[in-house]
This record gives structure tokens, C-alpha cells and sequence, in this order.
């Protein structure tokens, strides 16, 4: 083909195969046009988790004979146990009237004596030596286990508490008492028990409970569940709340009365058995018949703790006690929504990166107000290429999809290598490019050159795989590193190969964003592979090597060579993702404007359509 002659740019496939083509590769629009906190891997097996641990209370509630679990039928149970830990989620802090007035006691007639005595403002906490007999009720430990999604353990977190109102007000004490608020990383609860003294009796409670949340301006009061009457109105109450996204505060005016209390941080058992037996520990109370379900819970775990921890929350003892409260209880009513402080501050971050985005986007590239076409007859295939360069500037600036907007820091991984291959200089673009010229204009583009999702998934897993291999070895680069560049190639070649708005849609309308955004990203791909190939040329030992790079090594010189081999076969991607990114671009200006709907056939096949209503 003459260099002279003009150039007939043209994907030579069939237009049957437009619609199989176009929906096999555009993502689905749920997840790239929607900014939404992603859901955890967790979250499936917490679900889970719930779902058994229902099925389990039903099957202990089905077996069991006594009179307080044939008083209601369980399904109501069921019903009331959901509606409270919806409850609990949804205000983070709840109150119980569960425990009669002496339900709690102390360990000993000495640190009941010691903590009549001792009254210290701000209030005084220490860690608790009782067992905590009967004050962690079955039904809370359940509530607990049931939001966390698992069994759950309050190893070393048992505290006492006492605060009076101060004397003295001038003295910057303040004149409330609090606690909670931890703004924890981990996903806690806390289960505190609270009772009032005032001369050596234990008395109704003179003030009020309320709960901060995060991200509210004022204080919520606590909603307090449990039957109103003379016999608990001197009993203590027990509060659950998030202790990590609430604090707790109570108000008294009352200078003569004592606010005690005992709480306990209830978190996620993950200690293994493997783990348990490692650390060495025994305990004389590993037999379950030893154990109650307080002591369990408050004590560092044991072998087949979770096997344990199930069979004691749904023996008889426990289940009496769950169902007979489950009778007595009522669900508060639910609280106003609070501000979703996730949404707004990924909201804001996004914004952000936005701007960041549009900030280097370069002043000649805004001024492009249409796509660069690649199909139709060009001058020279020198214009061709000229188009091409342009094009790859303009594109590289397109939205990757939401769903590739880093949402915490390991995603951030991928930012460094982003932002290199964003920020590409004009220069160097038209330069790594005319060194794929012959590749680009030599042969028609057809079917072939569209490499299919697996497939680009298959070489961003191979050049994250090479990556891994050269920082193995103590390979380095002093700009942004090769752990970005592969992070990027792993994000953008899964999202590639990830769900597609057919899977969700069977006849997807789709837009030119949607189609911009698959071309995007294999864009990234190709630079990233492109990276590689230069970085091969010359890689960077740093000084943790594992092989020996001194002068004349012949364990060097094999690993060089082998190198060298992997770049001839990374240059060989190079060109697959190139062809490919150009083919989609050719295929994309053939399509309607202002948006199709790929129909389905009678015989299955779908085709791109105009929309029409």
C-alpha cells in the first residue's frame, strides 16, 4: 500500500454482528453512571449469617416444649426479633427494661464498699473484676450477633462506670457525663448496663439518656423498649448502641444520686481454632456445660468458640428468657433518617476528582466539541495517524465509569499510573504511536482486531502478573512504581470483562457515553502495556535485588534475557490492544446518533436499532 495514496479507514464487519458486539462489551450502566458506596465482600456473608441464624431461632423455638415458647407463635418472634435490630441499625442506640432491681450485683462486699465511697467527677472507669452474672441478656447478645453478622466476643472490654454531678461548676468539669464516640475502624457495639444509687439504694433514674450521632447536629433522645411499670422503675436499663458512630450522654440534676453502670464491647469473633491453639491458651471452663453464655462471651475465646457461643444462645435457659422478653417488648417507632455521611463524602470527593480531571485537561482538547472520526477516506495515512493521535488525547480524558473511582485506599493504588497515562504530553503520544505506524495502517481492520472482554482480561492479568514478578525480583521506578501500573491494569481489565447492561437488560438502550467508556478503558490498558514495553527496555534494579547484578553475573544476564523475551511478547499486546481501541472507535462512528436499543430477533439475534417509542 503506498504511503501517498489516501486511506480507507473501515471495520469490515457484517451489520448483523453490530448488536452481539456492542453488547458483549458495553458494562452495565448500574455501575458505571451511579455513584453509590460499593458493597463489601462482607456484607454477602453477614447476610448470611443472618439468614442462619433466624433459621436457628426458629428451629429452637419449633423444638422447644416449654410454656414461654408456645405462648406466641415463633413467626411472630421472628417478625418482633427482625423489627428490633432493624431498630437498632437504624438508631444506633436502643434501651432495654429487661433486669429487675437486683439483677445486678457486685463481685464482692469490698468493691461495694470501695465504690460507695468514691464518687470522682469525671467519672471514674476501671476495669471491672465481676463475672457480670445475668446482666448481658440472651436477647441483646443476640441483637448484637445479628447486626455484626457473626458471633461475636467482649474479651477484656468489661468496665465499671460512676458519675455524680459535680459540686463544683467553676471547676471546667463538665457538667454531663458521656462516653462512646470512638470513631473506630471496626464495626463495634456496646452493651451498657445503667442503674442509679443515692443513699446506698438503688432508685429510679433522674435523668435522661440521648445519643449524638454522627453527623447530627443536635442529640436524639434514647428509645427505651420494655413494659412500663411500679416493678421496673427502679431496674436497671440497658443500652445498645454503635459505639464507634454514637456517643451517649446523660443529664441529672440531681447532686445526690450515683449514675453507675457496667459495659461491655462486643466485636466480630475472628479468632480461629488454629489461632486459639497458637496463642497457648487453656481454660478450665472449655467444657460447655461450664459455661454460661456471659461468661463465654466476656472471656478470651475458646476452642469451637462459634459452635459454643450457637448452643448456648438457643439452649433452654437462653431461649426462655429471649422469647419472654420478645412478649413483653414493643418496637419504637423508627427514627427521622439521618444524613448519609458515606454518600455525601464520596458526593464530595467525586466532585473533586472531577475538577482535578478537568484542571489538566489540556486547553486545545476542551475546545473539541464532537468526537474525533476515525471511519471514511483520509488523505494520506499520515492523516490517518494525525487522527489518531488526537483522537487518544481527547479519549483518554473520558469518564472511565463510576465504578473506577477509588473508594478507599487500596483502591488509591491505581491513581498514581492514571494520572501518568492522563497527563501524557502531546509529544510523546504522537511518538509511541508512529512506532505502531506499520502495525496500524498496513492491513484492513476487521472482526478479528476486536478482541473480546476475556481476552483483554486475560493480557491486563498477564502484565499485572509480570509487574508482580519484576518487584519480586527488587525491580523499581522512581516515578509512580510498578505496583500502580499493575493495580490499573488488574481494575480496568476486570471491569472490562465484568457484568453488562444485557445481563441486566435483555434489549439495553445504549449511548454514546456507554460506548465511550469500554473505548476508554481499553485506551488505559494499551498505555499501560505500552509502559511496559519501554520500562523492559531498561528496568531499574533497586537495592533489594534477589539476584546478583554485579558486573558479569550470569544469574543477572539470564534474568535479562528473560526479560527481553517478555517484551517482545508485551509488544505483540501493544499492537492487539491498539487495533482493538482503533477497530471499537471505527465500529462506534458506523452506530446510530443520539442513542439505540439493541433489539433481540426472533431467532435471538440482536440487532442496533434506532429507539423508537
Amino acid at each position: 500500500m503506498s504511503r501517498e495514496n489516501p486511506f480507507h479507514a473501515l471495520l469490515q464487519v457484517p451489520e448483523i454482528m453490530n448488536g452481539p458486539i456492542i453488547t458483549e462489551r458495553v458494562a452495565c450502566r448500574d455501575h458505571t453512571r451511579l455513584l453509590k458506596p460499593k458493597s463489601e465482600p462482607a456484607l454477602a456473608r453477614k447476610n448470611e449469617y443472618r439468614h442462619t441464624m433466624l433459621h436457628e431461632f426458629a428451629a429452637a423455638c419449633a423444638s422447644d416444649s416449654s410454656a414461654q415458647a408456645q405462648a406466641i407463635p415463633f413467626a411472630e418472634m421472628l417478625q418482633k426479633f427482625v423489627a428490633l435490630a432493624d431498630a437498632l441499625d437504624k438508631s444506633k442506640a436502643v434501651a432495654f427494661l429487661l433486669g429487675t432491681a437486683d439483677s445486678v450485683h457486685a463481685a464482692d462486699s469490698e468493691e461495694k464498699e470501695a465504690a460507695a465511697k468514691m464518687y470522682l467527677s469525671p467519672p471514674r472507669e476501671k476495669f471491672c473484676s465481676l463475672r457480670c452474672h445475668d446482666i448481658l441478656h440472651p436477647l441483646l447478645v443476640a441483637l448484637v450477633a445479628f447486626r455484626l453478622g457473626g458471633p461475636v466476643n467482649a474479651t477484656f472490654s468489661i468496665h465499671e462506670h460512676e458519675w455524680k454531678l459535680p459540686v463544683d461548676a467553676d471547676n471546667h468539669v463538665p457538667a454531663f457525663y458521656s462516653e462512646g464516640d470512638t470513631a473506630d475502624l471496626f464495626d463495634e457495639f456496646r452493651i451498657t448496663v445503667v442503674w442509679e444509687m443515692r443513699d446506698d439504694k438503688k432508685t429510679a433514674l433522674s435523668g435522661t439518656h440521648s445519643v449524638f450521632l454522627s453527623g447530627d447536629a443536635v442529640p436524639r433522645p434514647v428509645a427505651a423498649v420494655g413494659p412500663q411499670s411500679k416493678e421496673t422503675t427502679t431496674a436497671p436499663i440497658t443500652i445498645v448502641y454503635s459505639s464507634g458512630q454514637a456517643a451517649l450522654y446523660y443529664d441529672s440534676v440531681d447532686p445526690d444520686a450515683v449514675r453507675k453502670s457496667i459495659s461491655a464491647d462486643f466485636h466480630l469473633n475472628t479468632l480461629t481454632d488454629e489461632d486459639i491453639r497458637l496463642v497457648g491458651t487453656t481454660s478450665k471452663t472449655t467444657s460447655q456445660g461450664r459455661l454460661s453464655l456471659t461468661e463465654l462471651v466476656t472471656s478470651f475465646p475458646i476452642e469451637d468458640y462459634n459452635t459454643i457461643f450457637h448452643n448456648l444462645l438457643f439452649d433452654t435457659v437462653s431461649l426462655d428468657k429471649i422469647v419472654t422478653a420478645l412478649s413483653t417488648l414493643t418496637v419504637p417507632p423508627p427514627p427521622p433518617p439521618s444524613p448519609d455521611t458515606r454518600q455525601q463524602s464520596l458526593e464530595l470527593r467525586f466532585e473533586q476528582y472531577k475538577k482535578d480531571n478537568w484542571a489538566h485537561l489540556p486547553p486545545e482538547i476542551k475546545i473539541l466539541e464532537t468526537d474525533i472520526h476515525l471511519r471514511g477516506i483520509h488523505a494520506t495515512p499520515g492523516h490517518f495517524l494525525q487522527s489518531l493521535v488526537l483522537k487518544a488525547r481527547r479519549d483518554i480524558h473520558l469518564p472511565i465509569g463510576m465504578n473506577l473511582f477509588p473508594q478507599n485506599p487500596l483502591e488509591e493504588t491505581i491513581e498514581p499510573a492514571r494520572k501518568f497515562i492522563r497527563d501524557l504530553p502531546e509529544a510523546l503520544i504522537s511518538r509511541r504511536i508512529a512506532n505502531y505506524a506499520s502495525a496500524l495502517i498496513d492491513r484492513e481492520y476487521t472482526a478479528e482486531d476486536l478482541l473480546s472482554p476475556r481476552r483483554i482480561n486475560q493480557l491486563a492479568q498477564a502484565l499485572e502478573h509480570c509487574c508482580l514478578q519484576l518487584i519480586s525480583t527488587g525491580f523499581i521506578h522512581d516515578a509512580f512504581g510498578l505496583p500502580s501500573i499493575a493495580a490499573l491494569a488488574r481494575v480496568f481489565g476486570a471491569a472490562i470483562d465484568g457484568i453488562k447492561e444485557v445481563q441486566m437488560r435483555p434489549e439495553p438502550w445504549i449511548e454514546a457515553v456507554d460506548l465511550n467508556i469500554y473505548r476508554t478503558r481499553c485506551l488505559y490498558l494499551f498505555w499501560c502495556v505500552d509502559w511496559l514495553v519501554c520500562y523492559l527496555l531498561k528496568p531499574l534494579p533497586g537495592p533489594c535485588m534477589t539476584v546478583d547484578v554485579g558486573e558479569g553475573s550470569a544469574q543477572f544476564q539470564v534474568v535479562m534475557g528473560q526479560l527481553r523475551r517478555a517484551r517482545g511478547e508485551y509488544l505483540k499486546f501493544g499492537i492487539a490492544l491498539l487495533r482493538n481501541w482503533v477497530a471499537w472507535g471505527l465500529l462506534v462512528d458506523s452506530l446510530p446518533q443520539g442513542g439505540f436499543t439493541v433489539r433481540r430477533g426472533k431467532r435471538g439475534e440482536r440487532r442496533a436499532a434506532a429507539f423508537r417509542d
